[in-house]
């Protein structure tokens, strides 16, 4: 009982912002669309609702077999289970991404970016991009653009499918990064587990990222997540999930789960009408929540001021 009103906490927080917006319909209930899984780390969701899970079984000490990347087929409010591709402890998935054509790219240690692409039936593996040792975070802009996460460099670098490892940009070196999202402006957010973990945004400015904080002071990020109006999500290892709201040169939080009983939370997504999906790691299960606001235009892009708390950042390097 206390799971079920912490979840549906979440979809009043998608109510809160409706001073700015059209009349809303009445959001759908949360629900558990996927479960059955070992361990979600990390999650995906494409323009029609199908998900994409890296199911990291392989990375719990006492679990046998392999780390499995499903895909979660949607189809009459419900989701069929299949098998794009399995790795092993060796080569570990860590992150996940799924273009417009249904190709699904997965961050493998030791491997690199690994690109699956639909054949018939069955999928067609390729290595595309930088060699990447560590690409222990993923985010896809949708317009062919990727930002890894490198924990052997310590590098987020921004590419495309057919750069190298000598094309591949340098877009900031963060310590501690967990987790990585872009919204369509081509604005990144990074999770920070640090002692005093942070969200950081990077926004491209003038052949350059300029840095801002969104929020900081939480423990133990493992998730972070932007929606199509530009709120941050980010999510903790006691639980918690906040949404950062834009406002005026900062954002104001909001605490969704905070001091809830819910299990640790990490991986999340957004599809193409804006429902949110987060996965509970202990529990193996996936939510999905429904706005209750309608999909809004595109984000406006440009310069914007810096939010308070912002600074230059070097161009990137190649």
């Amino acid at each position: 009982m206390v799971r079920a009103l912490a979840v549906a906490c979440l979809a009043c927080s998608f109510s809160a912002r409706l001073g700015a917006q059209t009349q809303p319909s009445v959001p759908a209930a949360p629900a558990i669309v996927v479960s059955g899984l070992d361990l979600p780390a990390a999650i995906a969701s494409d323009g029609t609702g199908n998900l994409y899970v890296v199911d990291a079984g392989c990375a719990i000490p006492a679990a046998q077999g392999d780390c499995n990347v499903y895909k979660e087929t949607l189809s009459g409010g419900r989701y069929s289970q299949s098998r794009v591709t399995s790795f092993d402890s060796k080569e570990r998935p860590t992150s996940i991404a799924v273009d417009a054509g249904g190709n699904v790219y997965v961050g493998v240690t030791g491997k690199g970016l690994v690109k699956e692409s639909p054949s018939g039936q069955a999928w067609a593996q390729s290595l595309v991009g930088c060699a990447f040792a560590k690409p222990t975070a993923l985010a896809y802009d949708g317009k062919d653009t990727f930002f890894v996460f490198d924990a052997q460099t310590g590098h987020i670098y921004r590419e495309k499918a057919t750069d190298t490892c000598a094309t591949a940009a340098v877009v900031a070196s963060p310590a501690n990064v967990t987790a990585l999202a872009v919204d369509s402006c081509g604005d990144v957010y990074l999770a920070q587990s640090t002692g005093s973990a942070a969200i950081v945004r990077e926004t491209p400015v003038m052949g350059g990222y300029a840095q801002s904080t969104v929020g900081s002071g939480m423990a133990g990020l493992i998730g972070v997540g932007v929606d199509a109006h530009g709120d941050v999500y980010s999510a903790d290892v006691m639980g918690g999930v906040n949404v950062w709201v834009p406002s005026g040169r900062d954002y104001a939080e909001h605490n969704v789960m905070k001091g809830l009983s819910l299990s640790p939370i990490g991986p999340m997504a957004f599809d193409g009408a804006n429902n949110f999906y987060f996965a509970e790691f202990p529990n193996s299960r996936i939510w999905k929540v429904s706005p209750s606001f309608p999909v809004p235009p595109a984000l406006a892009c440009g310069a914007p001021a810096a939010p308070s708390g912002g600074q230059a950042t070097a161009a990137p390097q190649h």
